[in-house]
């Protein structure tokens, strides 16, 4: 065999060998795989979690204002009264909440089941919260609503005088 066959021999098993392919493969699978299964993974968590948050608002929520409505209105306050301090509450649970679980802002609506404040009724919640994306950028979130709203009831009732 001549020098110039040779060459060619080693030459073409070179080019057909699959050394280095794994790692290729296995870069092209973490990409195209493995990091969007993570992003998804981090997007699910914090959906999750202001799930909680909300779901912890809403029954709060309803607890205190019927706990301070009757403490309210059994000192003498009107029940219009009550109602407003009954609010602020709602409301200072909700930011404690947000707090504690990392969300930006709950909101919390309080309605009446019957009479207000009236023994034998209930004080019903409405948390929501609007979830953002994570590592979205503010440009793509400005043009492409990335946000996921979650949302929760709370019902408690009211207790004696």
């Amino acid at each position: 065999m001549d020098r110039f066959t040779r060459w060619r021999n080693a030459r073409s098993d070179r080019i057909t060998s699959d050394d280095g392919g794994a790692i290729v493969e296995f870069l092209g699978v973490t990409v195209v795989i493995l990091v969007p299964l993570i992003y998804l993974i981090v997007a699910f968590a914090h959906i999750q979690s202001a799930s909680f948050a909300v779901e912890s608002t809403a029954r709060t929520a309803a607890r205190t204002a019927a706990v301070s409505g009757v403490q309210q209105t059994t000192a003498g306050a009107a029940t219009s009264e009550a109602m407003n301090h009954v609010q602020t509450s709602a409301n200072a649970a909700a930011a404690l909440s947000a707090e504690n679980f990392s969300v930006d802002h709950i909101s919390v609506d309080l309605s009446c089941e019957g009479e207000c404040l009236a023994p034998g009724t209930a004080i019903v919640a409405s948390a929501a919260a609007t979830v953002r994306l994570p590592g979205v950028p503010d440009a793509l979130a400005a043009v492409v609503p990335l946000e996921v709203e979650v949302s929760a009831t709370g019902v408690s009732p009211v207790g004696e005088r």
